[in-house]
């Protein structure tokens, strides 16, 4: 994906004519009012949201193989990719900073290998600690803190359930990329640059998959928040060498929509369940 910076002192991002607008402190009743009602939903780019976050000070390549180096992670040539090796993250780390290095001898990948899959927030809840989005999107999602609970409860099992199936880190190098695609269950987005820059595409819902040419493209900076609300289909390419923050999240703008997949595609929300080994449990045969 080629893309451009865009101009610094703009206050809004641009393609095809149309614009991504940008707001600082937005509240969440805002957010959800100007930016996630259906039928007038739009992206927007969020700044100041990570302002005193410990994570835009301490999360970088080297404090992540310092701390969690020893850990493996999961690398594929892109998002979607069945072509899936998991090797040390120190190692990966390594590859991140510099790609000239073979990470996977013998292998073979189509664009830099690429680190999407890692959840490490009920491993790690000091992570979890070093960033807060609840001042500006309002998420009816269980809340980390309800994995404090009584081990095995339902809230704590649900609190598993959300932060390893809708909250991850993005790790790679200049080149990584996700393909078009729609969020899970209908959920909308926020996803926050720590380092390096990312180029989002976006299309409008209900655009055929036939239609390449996107209608809104950004280059979110360190810093920057993109909220992409549910049935904005998108595309991501990375810059530079970047880490990036996402979570997925449903509210009053679109819990029908949440719920309404929550019936009709069980396959999707089991295949997050089996991420915790408890919910695993329940639904083995």
């Amino acid at each position: 994906m080629s893309a451009t910076s865009p101009n610094p002192q703009a206050s809004e991002a641009s393609a095809q004519g149309q614009t991504i607008a940008r707001r600082n402190r937005i509240s969440a009743s805002d957010l959800n009012r100007a930016f996630l009602s259906r039928g007038s939903s739009q992206p927007v780019v969020l700044t100041g949201l990570t302002d005193g976050w410990p994570a835009m000070e301490r999360w970088s390549f080297d404090h992540f193989a310092k701390t969690y180096g020893d850990e493996r992670v999961i690398v594929t040539d892109f998002l979607g990719s069945k072509n899936l090796h998991k090797v040390g993250f120190g190692r990966y780390l390594d590859y991140v900073r510099d790609p000239s290095l073979d990470l996977l001898p013998g292998k073979q990948a189509k664009t830099p290998w690429y680190s999407p899959y890692w959840s490490p927030f009920v491993d790690h809840p000091e992570l979890a600690a070093d960033f807060d989005v609840s001042e500006v999107v309002e998420n009816w999602m269980p809340d980390a803190s309800a994995i404090e609970a009584s081990d095995g409860s339902s809230e704590a099992l649900m609190a598993q359930w959300v932060l390893r199936g809708f909250s991850w880190l993005f790790i790679g190098p200049a080149g990584t990329y996700t393909p078009r695609h729609l969020d899970t269950l209908n959920t909308h987005a926020w996803n926050t640059q720590i380092c390096g820059r990312k180029r989002f595409d976006l299309w409008v819902p209900g655009r055929p998959a036939q239609d390449e040419t996107p209608d809104l493209q950004v280059v979110l900076e360190p810093g920057e928040t993109l909220i992409i609300p549910m049935g904005w289909a998108h595309a991501v390419g990375a810059l530079e060498a970047s880490i990036s923050l996402t979570g997925n999240f449903f509210n009053a703008t679109n819990s029908a929509a949440f719920f309404r997949t929550i019936y009709t595609q069980p396959e999707v929300w089991q295949a997050k369940a089996r991420l915790v080994p408890a919910l695993k449990a329940q639904l083995a045969p």
